[in-house]
């Protein structure tokens, strides 16, 4: 699966290490494709 996010704002990122390491990464895109798909326009932001 490849996702493709067209002018992304970064909102928040988080790093956890415990027994392994996990990234969360919170984003605010104009749109979103999946696999080439759009699925998801953004239209409330400028």
């Amino acid at each position: 699966m490849r996702i493709t996010f067209k002018e992304a704002y970064c909102i928040g990122l988080v790093q956890e290490i415990n027994q392994g390491v996990k990234t969360s990464l919170l984003i605010s895109p104009k749109s979103i494709q999946i696999n080439g798909a759009s699925t998801l326009y953004n239209d409330w932001i400028d």
